[in-house]
């Protein structure tokens, strides 16, 4: 600047500051200061311009226009005055505080004279329209930004013989792929997720590469065809020899003058957006379906009721002429009566949860967001309620139209009856109707389900679904013993013994296939759930629930009588228990088949919740903080955009010189460097493929804190203990320690279906952990995902292992080699990379003097952490450098995982409500069905206290059962999903079973049933038996 004014590149240049090496992305913190004092000590004067500011920076400063603020450069405090605050302040205005001024003041402010670091791109069209050209002009913009020198040196190196061969080979298809099935899909997803084209298109564009290049010269399209990123991807995989192909990668990472961010496009955020919408209603569509269910069985319940009660009127009807077809359409008149009415109120009811949801999601987003970082609006995520007109009318419709086909088809099996059973209200006689129909309904249930499921064991099964060979092994249990129970009703065998031998086998080969741990018992298999088709895992969660829930009711619906003679034996000599347990029991077991649709009703919903609950358990215990998350530490550091003005590069000295900070508080401090190499496994043959790794150099200091924390599974020969280990990688920079995701698990069914090799899944879903945890902002690369030790497993002695260092910064090749000397028994570390080495190691390769990336402090026992974060901050401002409480960034995901799960476990216990009103409709209808027999009961001797104590004892048997094999179900479930899922980010830790949350949801879901008998059974001990006998 000029003219008497504040003339920054003097400062900067007094202040030592390499101006050109300031390229990055900047947002403008505020704050107040001493702006006169600071100034006059340098002889600068004061000058105000014009500054805008994003919403969230008004809110956060507390600042409104006409306001002066102070924008710091470093250590020098800067006035500027606020002309408005804005809603649009570029693709981050969203989530940070922005601050805005003109473009030629910012480049001198920020000693970028005549330089730019980002370009905002508008395409044409309005607001929406102009997304469709997202993907054109991305294109366009890419082939702009190429550096013309290296794009020349590719196409020169494009042209040789060896490559242009290889790259034609690759084109037509005769070039063996080397992505897996899984990266073939994840780059589909991310190119239309971005706006791409995808690998369809790319195989299109080979062979157009292949053209452009047996041209001369550099066409328009040859520039587009090489500016794209899964051409370049494409491009490094070709099999060439190895200087071709590291001359090749060396080219290609110098390519482009500037990155088009897809991340950033409108296009992308709207897709992202679409996503979690889909997500969400995805989730809530699938453990809405449970509840569903249960909806039905309530309906089809209800009708069985009605037609019990009606059952001898039905049978005078029937005798004075009226036709089954009659009786099926008088039920289904009412039963649309119910519909129509019952479907409105379950629209308004739905919106009413609809809206406190939606204002429970944003209260979740939004605290997490200010938690996350206090920079945030806590209004940061808007959720508004809208509804569709046309959503609504598709939901009442759907609504009535499936309770029209429940009402349809319970009508249908009402109408079924004995008239002259039906009229002396006595049970159907066995055998009920004879003829071909029944012998093709056994036929189709008994020998035709073996055969289909013979069929599917050693055909469609056999390619390796583990989920259809039980489906299989199901379908041949059920129908042989369909079959048997069949061919025994042939003989002698009372009809009683031979129902209870057939379906309690039936029950317990069902509980046996479904319940055991498969995937353990028989690796490799396809059992586990990551190993077949995500088709085929979402079935196994939606049939292996209610497979487990009617095995077990099919043993307790054919073995209560057992049961009853054993309760019977143990409180026999209680008085009148014992009478009143018979009833309680026997009742329930006359009408079996109603009384196992509310069970099975029961047990649906249970189960969903105390799944959720699992989860939610094991997802906290996942991403609770620990030791080995922390290293120990309480704190973490990170350098702020203008940390170069005066760059800390030893917090524990400069911190010592320093008399305002609270030096007690602080026990430890170390350092740790995180630089991306290219690293490969060297060998005795040939050395391994290059993948780009984020490698990670401690210093002394943090590796004294570490090694009381992290230990050993296996160390290389002549390190007896971990002591060695950690000395020797203290003292030595040709030695490296890594963790267990680089090592292949032999006890891991995944891999073990893949033939023994590593999971592209699994490793991608381990990678994505390790990034998610990380405190030093660690990027993860495809490299990460992909590289892995070969040679020996986790079960195997650690042999001699070799890695290359690779780094060509600066225009040289540097390689370095360090031994692997041992695999820790955890993968989560705090850096979170997946090898460690010596800082001096880290200068081995690079070639430089090691700058510190993160400084990580532990605190003395009793200090408060956030205040010396906070002090942390006040001292280094001119460093910009950011102080975490390790803790803190903990418990922010673990209360944004925790809040959406609970909305979930929320929804899903709504679903409660039906099972609750199936048991009141139960005991309010049993109370009007069996007022003779009640009568008849209080004629005998039993008191009132007795018939009620009887009414609530057959609720609570419903209940009880229903809740405790949905309960054991649920721990089934749950167990076989986090056993699974989070087998590879837990290590091998055994996660708790929530045993006090399970215990008060089955308390609360038995007390509220039995709210729902209690005035049911009130009302029948008030029956007289006078009046009951006379049917009055």
């Amino acid at each position: 600047m000029s003219g008497g004014n504040l003339d920054l590149a003097a400062a900067g240049a007094a202040l030592g500051l390499n101006t050109d090496a300031i390229l990055s992305a900047v947002n403008l913190n505020t704050l107040g200061m001493e702006i006169d004092r600071v100034l006059e000590q340098v002889g600068l004067e004061l000058r105000q311009g014009d500054v805008y500011l994003n919403r969230l920076g008004a809110e956060q400063l507390n600042a409104k226009p006409g306001d002066v603020l102070d924008v710091f450069i470093g250590p020098i405090p800067v006035p500027f005055r606020v002309r408005a605050v804005v809603e649009q302040a570029g693709p981050l205005g969203a989530l940070k505080p922005v601050v805005m001024l003109r473009l030629d003041e910012a480049q001198e402010l920020l000693f970028m004279p005549g330089r730019v670091n980002n370009v905002l791109v508008s395409n044409t069209g309005d607001a929406y329209t102009g997304m469709a050209n997202t993907a054109a002009a991305a294109r366009q913009l890419r082939a702009l930004a190429l550096n013309e020198a290296a794009l020349t040196e590719l196409v020169a190196l494009l042209r040789e013989p060896d490559v242009l061969a290889a790259i034609a080979a690759g084109a037509d298809g005769s070039a063996p792929s080397t992505l897996s099935r899984e990266e073939e899909d994840m780059a589909d997803f991310m190119a239309f997720f971005g706006g791409g084209t995808g690998n369809v298109a790319l195989a299109e564009r080979t062979p157009l590469l292949v053209a452009e290049l047996a041209g001369p010269g550099v066409s328009p399209e040859l520039r587009v065809i090489l500016a794209q990123p899964d051409m370049q991807s494409w491009l490094r995989r070709l099999p060439l020899p190895g200087e071709t192909g590291d001359k090749l990668d060396e080219i290609l990472g110098r390519i482009s003058d500037l990155e088009v961010l897809d991340v950033l496009s409108k296009n992308t955020v709207v897709a992202a957006a679409g996503i979690g919408g889909t997500v969400f209603t995805t989730v809530f569509t699938i453990f809405g379906i449970f509840s569903i269910f249960a909806g039905v069985l309530l309906i089809f319940l209800i009708f069985v009721m009605l037609a019990a009660e009606r059952r001898s009127e039905m049978g005078m009807a029937r005798a004075i002429g009226m036709q089954r077809g009659h009786l099926v359409q008088m039920f289904v008149s009412e039963g649309m009566i119910y519909d129509l009415v019952a479907a409105a109120l379950g629209i308004v009811l739905g919106l009413a949860i609809s809206y406190a949801m939606i204002g429970f999601l944003g209260g979740i987003f939004n605290t997490a967001a200010q938690q996350i970082s206090s920079e945030l609006s806590s209004s940061l995520f808007t959720f508004r309620f809208n509804v569709a007109p046309t959503s609504v009318v598709i939901a009442y419709t759907l609504g009535v139209l499936l309770t029209f086909a429940v009402v349809t088809v319970s009508s249908w099996r009402v109408s079924r009856l004995n008239i002259v059973s039906a009229i002396l209200d006595t049970p159907e006689p066995d055998g009920g109707e004879r003829g071909t129909g029944k012998l093709i309904g056994r036929l189709i249930t008994g020998p035709l389900t073996v055969a289909v499921g013979v069929w599917l064991t050693f055909g469609v099964a056999g390619g390796g679904s583990g989920v259809l060979l039980l489906i299989a092994l199901s379908m041949v249990l059920v129908g042989g013993l369909l079959s048997v129970s069949w061919a025994l009703s042939a003989t002698s065998m009372r009809t009683e013994r031979r129902r209870r031998l057939v379906y309690t086998v039936m029950g317990l080969g069902l509980v046996l296939i479904w319940g055991l741990p498969w995937e353990t018992l028989a690796p490799g298999r396809g059992f586990g759930l990551l190993q077949q088709d995500p088709r085929w895992t979402v079935l196994s969660l939606v049939v292996k629930g209610p497979a487990l829930i009617l095995g077990g009711i099919l043993v307790i619906m054919f073995s209560a009588d057992i049961l009853l003679q054993t309760v019977s034996r143990v409180l026999g000599g209680i008085g009148p228990l014992t009478p009143v347990l018979k009833t309680a029991i026997a009742y329930p077991l006359t009408s079996r088949f109603r009384t196992g649709v509310a069970m099975v009703m029961f047990a649906m919903i249970i189960t969903t919740v105390v799944l959720m609950a699992v989860v939610i358990q094991a997802t906290e215990s996942v991403i609770a903080p620990d030791a080995k998350g922390s290293a120990g530490f309480e704190i973490s550091t990170s350098f702020g955009l203008l940390s170069f003005f005066d760059r800390v590069t030893d917090l524990e000295a400069d911190l010592a010189g320093m008399e305002d900070f609270p030096h007690d508080d602080v026990a430890a401090v170390g350092a740790i460097v995180n630089p991306m190499v290219d690293v490969r496994q060297a060998g005795p043959g040939t050395p391994g493929q290059w993948h780009s790794l984020t490698l990670t150099g401690m210093d002394e200091r943090f590796m004294a804190q570490a090694r009381g924390i992290y230990t050993f599974q296996q160390r290389a020969a002549g390190f007896e203990d971990d002591a060695a280990v950690w000395q020797a990688l203290l003292e030595r920079d040709d030695v490296a320690i890594v963790t267990p995701f680089l090592v292949a698990n032999p006890d891991s069914s995944y891999e073990s279906s893949r033939g023994g090799g590593g999971n592209d899944l699994m490793a991608t879903l381990g990678g994505l952990a390790e990034e998610a945890g990380s405190q030093a902002d660690t990027p993860a690369t495809q490299g990460e995902f992909r590289f892995r030790l070969t040679g020996f497993t986790r079960a195997d002695d650690l042999p001699e292992v070799w890695l290359e260092l690779r780094d060509e910064s600066g225009g040289q090749v540097r390689i370095h080699r360090v031994q692997v000397i041992g695999v820790l028994s955890d993968i989560t570390t705090v850096s979170m990379s997946s090898v460690h080495v010596n800082s001096r190691a880290i200068a081995a390769v690079t070639g430089e003097d090691v700058k510190p990336d993160a400084f990580f402090i532990k605190v003395t026992e009793g200090a408060n952490v956030r205040e010396v974060a906070q002090e942390v901050e006040r001292v280094f401002l001119s460093s910009a450098l950011d102080a975490t409480v390790i803790a803190d960034s903990s418990a922010q995901g673990q209360a944004l995982t925790r809040g959406i799960l609970q909305l979930f476990q929320g929804f899903l216990a709504l679903g409660l409500l039906v099972g609750i009103a199936a048991l009141g409709v139960i005991s309010a209808r049993t109370v009007v069905e069996r007022r003779q027999q009640v009568g008849m009961l209080r004629a005998i001797g039993y008191q009132p206290e007795m018939v009620a104590l009887s009414f609530v004892l057959e609720a609570s048997f419903i209940a009880l059962v229903g809740i405790g094999l949905g309960t054991a179900a649920g721990i089934l479930l749950g167990q076989a999903i986090i056993g699974q899922l989070f087998s590879v980010i837990t290590a091998g830790r055994t996660l708790a079973v929530p045993w006090s949350q399970i215990g008060i949801i089955v308390l609360g879901a038995y007390l509220f049933s039995l709210l729902t008998t209690i005035v049911p059974a009130i009302q029948a001990s008030r029956i007289y038996p006078a009046d009951a006998l006379r049917y009055e």
